[in-house]
Order: structure tokens, then C-alpha cells, then sequence
């Protein structure tokens, strides 16, 4: 095999051919086999915020496109088409005159890496990344909390609990962590740079530190229904049976004054209201038809009234009547389509239903009926479960077909969602 000698001012090619040196990462395919345009060519790789020369060596900022001065040996710097282009794509991925944290803004409103400060070369394009370099700027600084000395100037930091002031930069200004964050489940005293969770009477605080559990020695248990069966079910997950034989138990309500379990149990052949106490250790008691309904969805029990409430998606309407199902009366039968949770709030009169009809909302009326009013309709597809924190004064509400849960204030206002079926996948939220 007959290997070519290349003179001292040629490279040899990968095929044996030679070329002149100066050709060498030319952007021309001088060899025949692009073995004088590898990979490691400047111009195939440039700076963050820089162009590459494309028929010649070398790279070019972004700050002197266009600038009247030829950068790159074929002008194309100086290309109003390439300029336009490039600053175009510029402007689509970052706002004029912000940077990356990565980056340094220069004086002409450009970013470059901040690699590429006080290395002896014009980056910015107004050589503003090569002045006062080697500067110590924090040496008097005007930085109310923290000041980092950076290549070339400087930059203001503030302490945990703290942010950068609207007005001035370099000072800092408290961070309300009770109105931005909600940390604690009760009340919440914002601090300097911190805050302080505490609870109301009648509770304590948990280890920790920001949610509150009630101070009695009674197990808290949860009530729920599968349809054939109403369960109780303490944190530990030990359950009891309390109904049985349901056909189909769908909204439940328990009243501790009397120990009774009020529920719907909705079938196509028709549904009833039922009600069930137990008192003691009684083997069994009676359960009680107290009205015949359509589709009852959603019940609700004012304990101070002494009144059961429920909505019926057959009828398209809010009814009440006594804790025996007597003196029934008909609250709401405009503006539901498809209602189906109820809550009520005694200590502030208001009454609260979802209605995941054509125009899904959730609405707000007096105990009476009074006043009736859509409080939340955004973001909604089939509100489903609503339930009133009576501690905190917030209203809590699940979607069944965007899989979330989410609180606002009683008036509809400050929603905020909690868990989601995007953001926290584990929780395994699916038709809630």
C-alpha cells in the first residue's frame, strides 16, 4: 500500500489526499471525504449566544450581528435575512433584557455564559463583559442582607424567608409564608423571615409543628359507603360494619346528638332516604324509609336546625325536610342540572352544592334557598365531593374527571389546589 507525503504547509487526508493547511476547517469538503471538516471544528460548535461562520472559521456573538462589520470571512454576519432570523429566535426564548442564571446581562442587553467574562475577548459585542474585572464590589456593599462578589460585579442575595424588594434590588423584604404557602393547617403568624403555626381551642399542635389533631380522647373514624354496605373506619384501619343489605348506599350523613346515620339509596326501580340509629351495643335496629326520591346524590345534615338536607339529580332540585322526613320542602329548582354533593354551614347560614351538568359549577344559597349563587366554574369538569372545614372557614371540593382536590375560601375565593392526579401520580386519583 502506497502511503502520500504530505508537504509541511499541506494535512493529510483520512483517503491519502493533501490539502493545503489553510483549508483545514474551511467549511469546504477539500478532501472529498469531509476528513478536513471534523467534528472538533469551531464553526460546527459555538458559545452560548453565538453564531456560527457558515462558509468560514470561527464564531460570532449575537451582539455584533449586523453591526456593519464583517466578522465572518464570507459576511454572512452582515446578512439581514441571518440577522433577523437569529434575533428572532432569540426573542422567542428569552424576554429582552433578561438572563439565565447562567449567563451575564451585558450593557447592550445581551447574554453570554458566564464562562466567557474577563477572558480577553469582546463576547457582549460592547466589550461590557470585560470591564472591571477583578473588582471587588462587595468591599462597600450596598446589599441590605448578603453580597456575592461575582467576575464582574456583583450580586445581592437575601436570607431564607426573604426576597429581592420590587423597588430596590439590593434590599430584601419578608416573605408572608402564611398568605403564600399555607403551612399551617389552622392559623398561621407570620415572622420575620419565618412563621408560627399554632391551633384553636379545642386542639393541639401535632409533632410537626404545623398541623393541628383534636384534643379528645374519642377515636376519630371515617364513615363511608361500597354501595351494599356503610362502614366505619378508624386511622389504623380497623373497620366495623354498621348498615348491611344496602342496595345502593350513595350520599351519607352521620348527627352525633342522636347517633344517626341518615343515606340515600338510589336504584333504577326508585330511591329512599334511610336512617339508622344506634344507641349502645344494640344487636340490631330498625331502618327507617323517611322519603321516596329520584336520584338523590347529595345529603347534609344541619345539626343545629335539626334538618336534613339533600339534592336529587332526577328532579334537578334542593329539598329539605325534619330529621324524620317530615315538613318537605323544595329550596332549589332552578339553575341544576345535574346536581350531586351537598354541605351545609350552620354558623354562617349558607348552604353548598356541585352541579357537574353542561355548565359545571358550584353554587352557594342560604340555608332557606335564598340568594342562590355560582361561587366557583373554572377549571371545572365533574365537581364532584364537597365538605366544609368549619375550623378554618374553607371549602374543600374533588373533580372527577380532572382528578383533583382543591380548597378555597368559603366565598369561591383563593383556590388552591391540593393533590392531583398529574402532580402526585401515588395518590392514585381516578374518578374522585
Amino acid at each position: 500500500m502506497c502511503h502520500t507525503q504530505c508537504q509541511e504547509n499541506e494535512f493529510k487526508c483520512a483517503n491519502n489526499k493533501c490539502t493545503l493547511k489553510h483549508f483545514y476547517c474551511d467549511g469546504d469538503n477539500d478532501c472529498g471525504d469531509n476528513s478536513d471538516e471534523p467534528d472538533s471544528c469551531d464553526y460546527r460548535f459555538c458559545p452560548q449566544n453565538f453564531m456560527r461562520c457558515i462558509n468560514g472559521n470561527g464564531c460570532v456573538a449575537f451582539g455584533k450581528l449586523c453591526d456593519g462589520r464583517r466578522d465572518c470571512a464570507d459576511g454572512q454576519d452582515e446578512n439581514r435575512t441571518v440577522c433577523n432570523s437569529v434575533l428572532h429566535h432569540i426573542n422567542a426564548s428569552q424576554a429582552a433584557g433578561e438572563c439565565l442564571a447562567n449567563q451575564f446581562h451585558c450593557a447592550n442587553d445581551q447574554c453570554v455564559g458566564l464562562e466567557l467574562l474577563c477572558n480577553g475577548q469582546d463576547d457582549c459585542g460592547d466589550y461590557s463583559d470585560e470591564f472591571h474585572c477583578g473588582v471587588d464590589e462587595c468591599a462597600n456593599s450596598v446589599c441590605s442582607h448578603v453580597c456575592i462578589d461575582r467576575q464582574i460585579g456583583y450580586e445581592c442575595q437575601c436570607h431564607n424567608g426573604y426576597r429581592h424588594s420590587k423597588d430596590d434590588a439590593h434590599k430584601c423584604q419578608d416573605i408572608d409564608e402564611c398568605v403564600e404557602e399555607k403551612p399551617c393547617s389552622q392559623t398561621c403568624l407570620n415572622t420575620p423571615g419565618s412563621y408560627k403555626c399554632s391551633c384553636l381551642p379545642g386542639y393541639i399542635l401535632s409533632p410537626d409543628l404545623a398541623s393541628c389533631k383534636a384534643n379528645h380522647s374519642l377515636s376519630p373514624k371515617i364513615m363511608f359507603s361500597n354501595r351494599y354496605y356503610i362502614r366505619f373506619v378508624d386511622l389504623q384501619g380497623n373497620s366495623e360494619i354498621f348498615a348491611k343489605n344496602q342496595s345502593n348506599a350513595v350520599a351519607l350523613d352521620y348527627d352525633y346528638e342522636s347517633k344517626c346515620a341518615f343515606w340515600s339509596d338510589v336504584t333504577a326501580q326508585g330511591s329512599s332516604l334511610r336512617k339508622l340509629c344506634k344507641v349502645g351495643e344494640e344487636p340490631e335496629s330498625e331502618i327507617l324509609n323517611l322519603a321516596t326520591l329520584q336520584n338523590p346524590d347529595g345529603l347534609a345534615i344541619d345539626w343545629v336546625g335539626r334538618n336534613l338536607y339533600w339534592c336529587d339529580k332526577g328532579s334537578d332540585t334542593i329539598e329539605v325536610s325534619n330529621l324524620d322526613g317530615k315538613f318537605r320542602k323544595i329550596l332549589i329548582s332552578e339553575g341544576l342540572q345535574e346536581p350531586r354533593a351537598l354541605a351545609v354551614d350552620p354558623f354562617e347560614g349558607y348552604m353548598y352544592w356541585s352541579d357537574w351538568g353542561d355548565k359545571p359549577h358550584i353554587g352557594r344559597s342560604g340555608m332557606d334557598g335564598s340568594n342562590p349563587e355560582v361561587i366557583i366554574q373554572k377549571e371545572l369538569g365533574w365537581p364532584n365531593a364537597i365538605a366544609i372545614a368549619y375550623d378554618t372557614k374553607e371549602l374543600f371540593f374533588g373533580d372527577a374527571r380532572e382528578d383533583f382536590i382543591a380548597v378555597a375560601n368559603l366565598d369561591g375565593s383563593n383556590i388552591r389546589t391540593i393533590i392531583s392526579r398529574g402532580q402526585t401520580p401515588k395518590a392514585r386519583l381516578h374518578h374522585i
